[in-house]
């Protein structure tokens, strides 16, 4: 690489093969000349590789509107004053994909309970044209710069907290310390509380990943703008897999606590409808949570985590204030003996409907969706609730796995996943989701 006008340049995308993923191989550079002259037309600028430059280079011209750094060199890992400087001067940056090079944070303790406040009169980096934001590294990293930016409600926003490893999203890592994590999540999202018809979907992954997804209309039009935030990281309910620090705890434990402690850092009070996707065993505590969904209407449970929905509905009968404006369950993916002993979901479902008609209150609409359900449990649900149930599909059932089997039962999810994009870097169009 050389000195040189591009006055037609657009797009530059620069790349090593392979990836300098080892330690010991030398950094690529680039000079502080290339591109030094005029780049007018340039527009989108994606690195990817073990790269070392410096961070006021001329490629970083003040007219991009896509940027993607992804595992550059690490010696050549930014200050955070380089990073937010950088961004400062591409105002009309719309799209950011961050892999693997955010500012570097000391260890803190595991019962560290926030990153230092940043300084009185602390002026964020204001982004207005973002509409794709892609963040991913380790987790302390991505919510440090997180909290320094000022992005527009109505980015789509993903966090990858932890980075693409097979062996460490397959051991269940999650964020250490995680306390700081739910604690700056939930401050990204105050200016998230105020959406129209709100979402949140919450799915277990292949190996140990999870994911949730909160959406919501930015206003009450019909065409409004959505606003979409997406963070992903490790956890399994495998107990063999990863430590539960609680003696005798029961199967499902890890994996339930991370969601109970995690899922009210979105703003629950707003969601209409919930979805939850998970493969393996959960235990009761995973639907505490569901008292923070005061104005839920719709919900949808997908795999074995239904006969815990099935004993929360039995259990909010007697409560005539939780869940009060549910009108909709689904429920998709599981045979209705489960767990094949007394009481299954369809025993629970059955006792929950005949409780809420002996109260008056409204009966649920119930769906099942590609489950296995006999003539005789379709009829009991239907006589205990007074209405007809809609048996959807034919049955394909999500066996109970442990972390080892995932992979056939959650690779779809992820097979489609169109959000979280490890190439997040490819040009031209440099879509990070």
């Amino acid at each position: 690489m050389q000195m040189r006008e591009a006055d037609n340049l657009e797009t530059l995308q620069l790349t090593t093969i392979p990836h300098c993923e080892d330690p010991y191989a030398s950094p690529v550079p680039i000079p502080d000349t290339f591109l030094k002259q005029r780049v007018p037309r340039l527009r989108r600028v994606a690195l990817h590789g073990g790269f070392i430059f410096e961070w006021r280079s001329a490629i970083f011209t003040g007219g991009l509107t896509h940027l993607a750094l992804s595992e550059i060199a690490p010696s050549a890992l930014p200050s955070m004053k380089e990073l937010l400087s950088l961004l400062r001067r591409c105002p009309g940056l719309q799209t950011l994909s961050l892999v693997s090079v955010l500012p570097a944070l000391p260890e803190y303790p595991e019962d560290t309970m926030e990153l230092p406040k940043l300084k009185d009169g602390y002026k964020k980096t204001k982004l207005p044209c973002m509409t794709r934001c892609y963040l991913e590294d380790h987790a302390l990293e991505v919510v440090n710069f997180l909290r320094r930016v000022d992005i527009p409600q109505t980015c789509h926003v993903s966090l990858y907290l932890g980075r693409q490893d097979a062996e460490v999203d397959a051991s269940g890592d999650s964020p250490s310390p995680f306390a700081p994590v739910c604690r700056a999540v939930r401050d990204f999202c105050l200016t998230r509380t105020k959406l129209h018809d709100a979402s949140l979907r919450f799915e277990q992954r292949v190996g140990a990943r999870i994911h949730w997804t909160f959406e919501g209309k930015i206003d009450d039009a019909t065409d409004a703008s959505q606003s979409v935030l997406e963070v992903s990281m490790g956890g399994t309910s495998d107990p063999s897999s990863v430590h539960v620090p609680v003696e005798n705890a029961p199967p499902g434990s890890f994996l339930s606590a991370i969601f109970l402690m995690f899922s009210p850092a979105f703003p629950l009070a707003t969601v209409r409808s919930a979805h939850f996707s998970v493969h393996s065993t959960t235990s009761i505590m995973f639907w505490d949570v569901m008292m923070n969904f005061p104005h839920l209407e719709r919900i949808i449970v997908e795999g074995s985590c239904a006969h815990g929905l099935a004993e929360l509905l039995l259990r909010y009968v007697e409560f005539p204030r939780a869940l009060p404006h549910l009108r909709d369950v689904t429920i998709a993916h599981v045979d209705l003996s489960f767990p094949g002993s007394h009481p299954d979901i369809e025993q629970l479902l059955e006792l929950a409907l005949r409780g809420q008609r002996s109260h008056g209150r409204h009966v649920w609409d119930i769906k099942l969706e590609e489950c296995w359900v006999d003539v005789d449990q379709r009829h009991r649900l239907e006589e205990a609730g007074g209405k007809s149930i809609a048996c959807i599909g034919e049955p394909d059932v999500w066996e109970v796995e442990s972390l080892e089997d995932d992979d056939s039962a959650a690779g779809d999810s992820v097979d489609d996943d169109e959000h979280l994009d490890s190439d997040s870097s490819e040009l031209p169009d440099l879509e990070v989701a």
